[in-house]
């Protein structure tokens, strides 16, 4: 990998932290939100309006996540290897 390769790696892998807080973020207003509406209120459109925003949080949450593992062993592969100039 070369060392521009590497930088942009760098950049991505950097990128996709900042990126995963945002679901992290919005599923604790989320949540915060659900709190505060009483649990006779617990059922209908507007609640599984609610969980379905939240699992797909979720899954957007695992997405991001696995990017970075791919991003991280890459990095971590790059390491063991001599960069090219």
């Amino acid at each position: 990998m070369s060392s521009d390769e590497l930088k942009l790696a760098q950049g991505l892998l950097q990128d996709l932290n900042s990126e995963i807080d945002q679901p992290d973020e919005q599923m604790d207003q989320m949540l915060t939100e659900m709190e505060g509406i009483p649990e006779e209120r617990r059922s209908g459109e507007a609640w599984d309006s609610f969980t379905k925003r939240f699992l797909d949080l979720q899954a957007a949450q695992r997405a991001i996540g696995e990017k970075l593992k791919i991003a991280k062993a890459a990095l971590a592969n790059s390491v063991d290897k001599p960069t090219k100039q």
